[in-house]
């Protein structure tokens, strides 16, 4: 799964795009996720975008 994935897609409220990310950091001690998506505009909405950020994390226990 790391790596680098993209998406496209479409539906009865608009089009949109996305990638997202995979990668190990801090020496390969989390994997961290990033992920933009981009809506296009309808006719009643704007466009948008959507960003996040997840950490992946081994717990020590």
């Amino acid at each position: 799964m790391l790596g680098e994935w993209k998406g496209e897609g479409s539906g009865q409220s608009g089009e949109g795009a996305g990638i997202f990310t995979l990668k190990p950091k801090l020496d390969g001690n989390i994997l961290e996720r990033k992920g933009r998506t981009v809506i296009a505009a309808t006719a009643s909405k704007p466009a948008s975008v959507h960003e996040d950020v997840m950490i992946i994390y081994k717990n020590r226990d």
